[in-house]
Formats: C-alpha cells, sequence, structure tokens
C-alpha cells in the first residue's frame, strides 16, 4: 500500500511538473519575458551547455517535452488503464526526461546556489540558476 501511495504521489508531482514547466515553455514561445537560457542566461555564456539556445526554439522544445512528461504521468499513473503499453516504455521517458534535467540542464551554479543560500546571500540568486535548481529539484 505505502509503494503505491509513493507512486501515485511522484506520478502527481511528475504530471504537475510536467504541465507547469510546459506551459511556461508556451508563454515563452508566444513572447513571453523570463527565457532562463541563451540570451536570457547573462552568467552562463561561459559555461551553459544552452548559451546559444534562442528562445523560440528553446521554447518549443521544452512546451513538446512538457506535453510528452504530461502523457508519460497519465500512462504511469494509469488512470485509463493502458494495458497495450508495456510499463517500461513510459519509464524509459521518465528516467530520460530525470537524466537530461540532471546532467545537461544544470551546471555548477545549483551548487554555488546551495552554498550562498547557507551563508545568507541572496544578492547572487538570478532566475536562470533559481530555474535551474527547480529543474534539479
Amino acid at each position: 500500500m505505502r509503494n503505491l501511495v509513493k507512486r501515485v504521489l511522484s506520478g502527481y508531482g511528475a504530471l504537475l511538473w510536467s504541465f507547469l514547466y510546459g506551459a511556461l515553455g508556451l508563454f515563452w514561445l508566444m513572447g513571453g519575458a523570463g527565457f532562463p537560457y541563451g540570451k536570457g542566461d547573462p552568467y552562463g555564456v561561459d559555461i551553459s551547455m544552452f548559451a546559444n539556445v534562442r528562445s523560440e526554439e528553446g521554447a518549443l522544445i521544452i512546451a513538446i517535452a512538457g506535453l510528452i512528461g504530461v502523457i508519460t504521468s497519465l500512462i504511469l499513473i494509469g488512470p485509463w488503464r493502458w494495458s497495450r503499453i508495456p510499463r517500461i516504455i513510459p519509464l524509459l521517458f521518465a528516467w530520460s526526461f530525470a537524466i537530461v534535467l540532471l546532467c545537461v540542464v544544470c551546471d555548477y551554479r545549483v551548487l554555488a546556489l546551495i552554498a550562498y543560500a547557507l551563508l545568507l546571500k541572496f544578492e547572487f540568486f538570478d532566475w536562470p540558476a533559481i530555474n535551474q535548481f527547480i529543474c534539479l529539484t
């Protein structure tokens, strides 16, 4: 019973995360401010893999990834009993997204952000670094 509760809660957490971040990707795609990669990341020029990403391309990828995440979460939660889809397929999608968020999106600023928070120095917090911390969480 406890494992079922953990699985359902983590599934709903992934569903909420995918929906909100996908909606944020749509917002950025429509020209909204605050895109945290490329030109929106002034400190990431030398350290980020996404230093040259334009907001139009990156936001589209984020929106599509959010949609795929929502579908994957719904399959894993299982409200419709997707019996024709083997459980390993949505699990591979979920783990792939987790690895990308942990290993590709984040750089050293997440560790620096935690260290500065422990020192109560919040002047170094900016949206791109907070976005990476959210992706890590």
